[in-house]
């Protein structure tokens, strides 16, 4: 699964909620997603696409620009075999 294809899953789980697929230079699926729906985002990854581990969390900060701090969650489906950052 891509990050386009992810997006357009996290979108039929979520209507409404914003998703944007990120380039990356791995391939990992990456989306940049609102922090403020965080605890519905991470259901619906878990329930429907199945994405049951968080490998990592971290964070980032591109000082001076706001918002300043980004937070990086990397998850893993086992079921799937699959991870998305």
């Amino acid at each position: 699964m891509d990050a386009v294809a992810l997006v357009a899953a996290l979108q039929e789980a979520l209507p409404g909620v914003p998703f944007e697929p990120a380039a990356t230079i791995d391939l990992q699926p990456t989306v940049y997603a609102p922090a403020d729906r965080l605890t519905d985002i991470a259901r619906a990854l878990r329930d429907t696409l199945r994405f049951a581990v968080l490998l990592e969390l971290t964070a980032v900060d591109h000082h001076p620009r706001e918002p300043r701090f980004e937070l990086v969650y990397t998850l893993l489906s086992v079921e799937r075999r699959r991870g998305c950052g």
